[in-house]
């Protein structure tokens, strides 16, 4: 994990990505998964098959959840509803 995090954040086959994030923090808007995705395309050989593939299982397996998470030393971010989790 360490290593990936690394290599998007300093390789340039992820400068796309890197300006992307930095143009939606100076627009105070949201940095989703779906929106960086799209800037992957340089990650596989498959390219824009690998974004479309990522975008998906992010829809399919509801991972937008997690766009609003953060690392803090307070109480964890739960990331399940509470009706989910009466279910």
């Amino acid at each position: 994990m360490v290593t990936t995090l690394l290599n998007l954040n300093t390789s340039s086959a992820y400068q796309e990505l890197r300006t992307l994030r930095a143009k939606l923090r100076q627009q105070n808007k949201p940095i989703t998964g779906l929106k960086l995705a799209t800037t992957l395309h340089k990650y596989s050989e498959r390219g824009q098959v690998y974004v479309d593939a990522i975008s998906e299982m992010i829809r399919y397996h509801g991972l937008q959840r997690v766009d609003e998470a953060y690392l803090t030393d307070t109480a964890p971010l739960h990331l399940i509803t509470k009706e989910d989790a009466i279910k």
